[in-house]
């Protein structure tokens, strides 16, 4: 595990720290919108490392030669999907890149639609016709041949992405990692270093416990855990041996927290693994 790095929370992913990281060739770059530049993209691909990212509005593509619509072509659709394989850029920066694109529900469309209205507002800008009609799509670009990732396998993996801010939600909600109780920064330093020393603990006992399971809760696995602290302070302090509370640990999580299979709103453990195509885990 590499990570997770420190820094202000006002300060852009831009600036962020893992752009001074060395990526491994043939390695998957997967990050939000506040990571897009076309200058970083054009890095990674001369780096020999894929991306993965959805389309930010107003950023120039190319097809045959010839500047895209993007928008006509996507009321032109017919059907729930669109791939085509463009250029992007003013000046063609970044070459052979994979535009995919899928139809959302018109409930999930209306709810983006809402979201961004409500951001406008809030944030006193004008809204972009543009942005609401692209919102009844997702559309991704990437540059991962298609031999190596379909088009199913390149949205379920959008999808999965999520499961990061939703780690964040968590360790925010159970682990408390956004409250402190002091005041000097260093000690507050302290505490955040602490509680994020607890999840690596947490998470390690969760390997052990149900990671070859993927239909398992993690969430729900972990506050079990939660409940047996207890038991790992006994083993921490010698009043039983450390592998005895550790064994009572992962027992304890064995046999339930089970994802039940949905019929609609597959989980990401479901989602990953489905299809006739293998090659996500």
């Amino acid at each position: 595990m590499d990570g997770p790095h420190l820094q202000a929370g006002r300060q852009h992913e831009l600036r962020s720290v893992l752009h001074d990281q060395q990526m491994p060739r043939g390695s998957l770059w997967l990050a939000d919108l506040g990571y897009w530049t076309l200058a970083w993209l054009r890095s990674l691909q001369q780096q020999g490392v894929y991306f993965l990212l959805r389309y930010k509005v107003g950023i120039v593509l190319w097809y045959e030669g010839q500047r895209l619509d993007l928008l006509a072509i996507l009321l032109k659709q017919v059907g729930q999907r669109m791939e085509r394989l463009v250029e992007v850029g003013a000046s063609k920066a970044v070459k052979g890149v994979r535009l995919l694109a899928e139809r959302v529900p018109e409930t999930i469309a209306d709810l983006r639609q809402e979201r961004y209205r409500e951001y406008a507002r809030t944030h006193c800008k004008p809204v972009n016709p543009l942005v609401l009609e692209l919102a009844q799509w997702t559309i991704i670009v990437t540059n991962v041949p298609v031999r190596v990732l379909s088009h199913e396998q390149a949205f379920a993996l959008l999808h999965a992405r999520w499961q990061i801010e939703l780690l964040f939600k968590l360790w925010k909600q159970d682990a408390l990692l956004d409250e402190w109780t002091g005041t000097k920064p260093w000690r507050i330093l302290c505490e955040v270093y602490a509680k994020l020393l607890a999840m690596v603990v947490q998470h390690w006992v969760l390997l052990l416990a149900c990671w070859d399971d993927p239909h398992r809760s993690l969430s729900g696995a972990a506050e079990v855990l939660r409940e047996q602290v207890s038991v790992l302070v006994h083993g921490v302090m010698r009043h039983m041996p450390l592998q005895r509370a550790l064994r009572l640990m992962i027992q304890s999580v064995r046999g339930g927290c089970s994802i039940p299979q949905r019929s609609t709103r597959l989980s990401t453990s479901r989602r990953l693994q489905g299809g006739s195509e293998l090659g996500l885990t």
